[in-house]
């Protein structure tokens, strides 16, 4: 009789066992795995991974492997792997890249999820979404009315920092509302010959010239343009473009507050400012800690108008789908809650990074991220096309000869734009 108890409660313990199995198996089974593909320093891959886990989190039936590589060689790797057949479902660009891929069709159209998940573009600042809506064939940057092929979902945004300790010895304070002769006058005032020996030791501002983030600003401001509408030829003799490179070569070769190459000793961008050699310099969020090491307060501004006109450069970074993934809803899903969930925004702010949302600078306690946050309002997407690297190598080379007092503005300009056409022609 015992036995016979025995067995029958092994035979409804096999029966219920069995029942669980059936039930819950499907659901084990439809579990989807994806990977996701992005750059990042070690702080930015834990960042990265806390993203993920709260996604996970929120979507249980999906599994997201995160694979990593340094920001140069993570482009490559995804051209590579594409080219191979192994691509991964979501994958993050550099506004650099991002061209290249919707040229190629590599990254997939979103209007339908987008429209049937009712996500509101407009909540995006509005030159963020400039490097992914394109209006067909070919691409280009500054069209704009097409399909969406990506959500921005960071922003790094190019700004001035002021000492405001030099300000204050100089009798100034911080004026937003200036234009390029109020900034060149503030920059008069601010270069001084410390120790008498009849050469500035202290400058107004740095010389940049030959670093486009934050000559973009002055362009741009000025109307001019690096390319036409359609990005087929460089624009940079016209009469805006050049005025444009003509002040800021000025600041150095006729003004004088703003150190040549041979006055700038070999300094650093970076260690300018912290070394106190200029009272102001440009720079993107990552002055918050480049800058920490300074012993002087200092804030960062807006970048000084031109006929009532404000302008600056920004990265921008793009969270896309694979054009031809096989999981098309699930990479969908992490696509939208990397670019709008407000539990993985906040996880961005944590790490002092700003988000390509406008409603989140309202979220921001540090007042110098704050401030990085809401110029977004005044972007203007750079014209970084397909080949800007080899553009950018060709207009630096010309433009320094001019730091160097060996071309002048138009020349230098006139080399450029004759270099680039060729090179766009290939």
């Amino acid at each position: 009789m015992d036995s016979l108890k025995i067995f029958r409660s092994i035979m409804m313990f096999t029966i219920v066992l069995l029942m669980i199995i059936v039930l819950f198996l499907p659901a084990f089974a439809q579990k989807t795995t994806i990977e996701y593909a992005v750059w990042g320093q070690p702080y930015e891959v834990e960042m990265e991974q806390k993203y993920l886990d709260l996604f996970m989190k929120k979507n249980p039936d999906i599994q997201v492997n995160l694979t990593t590589a340094p920001f140069g060689p993570h482009h490559e790797k995804l051209l590579v792997r594409i080219a191979g057949g192994n691509a991964p479902d979501v994958f993050v660009l550099s506004e650099l890249a991002v061209t290249q891929y919707i040229q190629r069709k590599l990254l997939a159209n979103l209007d339908e999820y987008i429209k049937r998940d009712n996500i509101d573009l407009s909540q995006f600042y509005d030159a963020c979404l400039a490097y992914v809506d394109s209006d067909g064939e070919p691409y280009a940057i500054g069209r704009r009315g097409g399909s969406i092929y990506g959500l921005p979902t960071w922003n790094s945004p190019c700004l001035i920092s002021v000492n405001l300790d030099m300000m204050g010895e100089a009798g100034l304070t911080v004026n937003e509302d200036w234009d390029w002769d109020i900034f060149l006058d503030y920059c008069k005032k601010l270069t001084l010959d410390k120790n008498g020996d009849g050469k500035s030791d202290q400058f107004g501002t740095q010389n940049i010239l030959a670093w486009q983030p934050a000559a973009w600003s002055f362009v741009a401001s000025n109307g001019g343009k690096w390319f036409n509408d359609d990005e087929t030829e460089s624009t940079l003799t016209s009469p805006e473009t050049m005025e444009a490179y003509k002040f800021l070569a000025d600041m150095s070769l006729v003004h004088h507050v703003a150190p040549t190459n041979r006055e700038r000793k070999g300094w650093a961008l970076a260690e300018e400012f912290v070394g106190k050699n200029v009272a102001s310099a440009w720079s993107h969020p990552w002055g918050l800690e480049a800058w920490s090491a300074a012993d002087f307060e200092w804030t960062p501004v807006l970048p000084p108008m031109k006929n009532g006109n404000r302008a600056l450069e920004f990265e921008t970074c793009t969270i896309g789908m694979f054009s031809n993934t096989k999981h098309p809803e699930e990479a969908w899903e992490l696509v939208k809650f990397l670019g709008t969930d407000p539990e993985c925004l906040q996880i961005m702010l944590d790490y002092n990074v700003a988000p390509a949302i406008k409603s989140w600078a309202d979220k921001v306690s540090d007042p110098k991220m704050k401030k990085f946050i809401e110029s977004m309002a005044y972007g203007v997407a750079p014209q970084f096309i397909a080949q800007w690297p080899e553009v950018e190598e060709i207009l630096n080379s010309e433009l320094d000869l001019v730091s160097e007092e060996l071309a002048t503005v138009e020349e230098a300009l006139e080399a450029a734009q004759s270099k680039i056409n060729a090179l766009l022609q290939e």
